[in-house]
């Protein structure tokens, strides 16, 4: 994608969800959001996919968060129902700073995506 878009369109007409970042978690939550018949643009600034997995060649990586367990749970909430964050840092179900983290968080801000998609649309 060169940046562009068709004369006459806002980013809204082409998508309904942005996902900033083409690693394991954004690529996990624009599979499940696409499968749900949303409309998902994905950016990402390198030249490729895969963000860390790609990095680390022994298979895996991990590292000591800071603040534990309640730096997770920060990270992890939405705010105000409009942005949404994923990657292996704000996994909470213990697989912190590991691909199987990065994974399940998307999957799980797809999730909350999909519940305030749905939650939108009765209301409105």
């Amino acid at each position: 994608m060169n940046g562009s878009r068709p004369a006459g369109t806002t980013p809204g007409d082409q998508a309904d969800v942005l996902i900033i970042g083409a690693g394991a978690a954004g690529l996990s939550a624009a599979s499940m959001l696409s499968a749900n018949g949303l409309r998902v643009i994905v950016l990402e600034a390198r030249d490729r996919i895969g963000g860390r997995v790609f990095t680390y060649r022994d298979q895996s990586y991990s590292y000591v968060p800071v603040n534990g367990v309640e730096a997770q749970l920060v990270l992890s909430r939405p705010v105000k129902d409009t942005l949404f964050f994923a990657g292996e840092a704000t996994d909470t179900e213990g697989h912190v700073g590991t691909v199987h983290g990065a994974l399940a968080s998307g999957k799980r801000a797809a999730g909350e995506i999909l519940r305030s998609w749905q939650d939108s649309a009765k209301e409105g």
